[in-house]
């Protein structure tokens, strides 16, 4: 019995578009000359095959193509789980498909909320791989109260594009969203204040609002209004 389409649709509307280990698209944008491209695969858990990654004799036929034993992942994770599947075992997939579809839901409950400033840029399509330093910030950052996590390299390799990728894991649990760039690596890096204002300024409803000169005075509203609302801040080439 092949997936059927009501299958299809129910994977992919539950997986919202991204792969369960990566949680990059999976629809690349068309291009001026060529149409999308789905780099994606509709991966069973338990294979169909008796040969097949983590078949289960066991297992009710009926349901190998249900949205039950099936998880949406890119091309290159669907090649790692059926290739390592002493890592990836059953019990580890069917966690990470509920994770990633409880993740998915939450965060369209959380989108287009007015006043909730959405500011940082969603991850490059073709990024993959760093799955364990991704892990560690993530643990890291998985404490009370006001967390910074920091990545610091040589320019170019990357820094950006993986601070994009953790953000999005992390947007669900915050209110607001902040990306500044604070021009560390230009000859005139951006002043602490105006970094601030630009987080002030983003929660006023008003474009005319005066805001203090005075750099405590201004440090203080900074963490007033920071105080009650849970933010994501990505600052992004600090010096």
């Amino acid at each position: 019995m092949a997936i059927s389409r009501k299958t299809r649709k129910t994977l992919w509307a539950k997986s919202g578009d991204r792969c369960a280990s990566c949680r990059n698209k999976l629809i690349i944008d068309a291009t001026e000359n060529d149409g999308e491209s789905i780099v994606s695969q509709e991966c069973h858990i338990r294979s169909r095959k008796r040969k097949g990654p983590r078949h289960d004799p066991t297992y009710p036929k009926k349901k190998l193509d249900t949205v039950e034993n099936l998880i949406l992942l890119c091309n290159v994770h669907h090649k790692m789980v059926d290739d390592q599947v002493k890592t990836y075992t059953v019990e580890r997939l069917t966690e990470m498909k509920a994770d990633h579809e409880a993740w998915v839901s939450k965060t369209l409950d959380a989108v287009d909320q007015p006043g909730r400033p959405r500011q940082i840029p969603s991850p490059p399509a073709d990024f993959v791989g760093r799955e364990e330093e991704i892990r560690e910030i993530l643990d890291s950052l998985g404490g009370r109260g006001a967390t910074i996590s920091g990545v610091r390299g040589m320019g170019g390799i990357g820094k950006t594009a993986l601070a994009y990728v953790i953000a999005e894991q992390l947007k669900p649990d915050f209110d607001a969203h902040f990306y500044v760039d604070l021009k560390g690596s230009e000859e005139k890096p951006m002043d602490p204040g105006d970094a601030q204002l630009r987080v002030l300024r983003a929660y006023s409803s008003d474009p005319t609002a005066k805001f203090p000169d005075d750099p405590e005075e201004l440090t203080g509203m900074y963490r007033t209004v920071l105080s009650d609302r849970p933010a994501l801040l990505l600052m992004d080439n600090a010096a």
